[in-house]
């Protein structure tokens, strides 16, 4: 039987799940803590959360890219 995903990064499911959670969740916290830290003037996070927001976006990309993608079965 041909594989259907012959370009698979990685092959566990389970770390392929582990990744996506952990940068699904970062990225759910990290927005979370931009929306309050807009709301909320008496604090400035923007020091944090700018680096921060910039690190999970390119996290979510290498993982798209890398690591989903091509683990979706072609058509």
């Amino acid at each position: 039987m041909d594989n259907d995903t012959p370009n698979v990064v990685i092959e566990k499911p389970a770390t392929r799940r582990i990744l996506n959670q952990v940068v699904g969740w970062g990225a759910i916290a990290l927005g979370f803590i931009v929306a309050v830290d807009g709301a909320a003037p008496q604090f400035d996070l923007t020091a944090f959360t700018t680096p921060g927001t910039a690190g999970i976006a390119f996290l979510a990309g290498v993982l798209a890219v890398g690591v989903t993608v091509p683990n979706i079965p072609k058509a």
